[in-house]
């Protein structure tokens, strides 16, 4: 049977990586998004955010409970899981499947499906990713100095992934490009 792979993009909150998949995705063959269950609140600008499930704390920890994600985490006072029925189903009829997830989750992914999955990291620099939060204007300066610490701790991670894309400032074109390539050619 032909099995799908997994395409894992992660990388700092702030480095625009739902603005490179929203830009690369017309152009991705044979690809599903399997929508991120969260118990996040959504987002008040007005994003459509249809790579998101919003859940309750109680559901979340009932699919935890149940075995029913491959990976979750706990991150800036939201959990956020991957579910498993859709991941696998997926697999199964040779699709492959992009996911935008955490570090942590990533690996977690890696680890229960090594042949299968490709680990992408989207980075930028520090003060565009700062500039970029701020821009939001969606988190208090608690929050985003928070969110600055954690970046810088993962960006010296990325060299543990498979491809590592840059999202230049103004330039997710190019980006997305890469992530098209990346994709399309594995």
């Amino acid at each position: 049977m032909n099995k799908g792979k997994i395409f894992i993009i992660s990388g700092p909150s702030g480095v625009g990586k739902g603005t490179v998949i929203d830009l690369a995705k017309p152009d991705l063959l044979n690809f599903v998004q399997i929508p991120t269950i969260t118990t996040r609140q959504k987002r008040i600008d007005g994003r459509i955010e249809k790579d998101r499930q919003f859940v309750s704390q109680k559901e979340f920890f009932k699919l935890i409970k149940n075995n029913q994600l491959v990976e979750y985490n706990y991150y800036d006072g939201n959990y956020y899981g991957t579910p498993r029925q859709n991941l696998e189903k997926t697999l199964k009829k040779g699709k492959n499947i992009l996911l935008e997830i955490d570090i942590g989750g990533a690996n977690k992914i890696k680890q229960q499906y090594p042949k299968n999955s490709i680990l992408i990291f989207i980075w930028a620099k520090i003060r565009q990713i700062e500039r970029r939060l701020r821009k939001r204007e969606q988190n208090t300066e608690s929050q985003i100095q928070k969110r600055l610490a954690t970046a810088k701790k993962e960006l010296k991670k990325k060299n543990q992934f498979d491809f590592n894309i840059e999202n230049k400032e103004n330039k997710p074109e190019i980006a997305a490009q890469k992530l098209i390539e990346i994709c399309n050619f594995r």
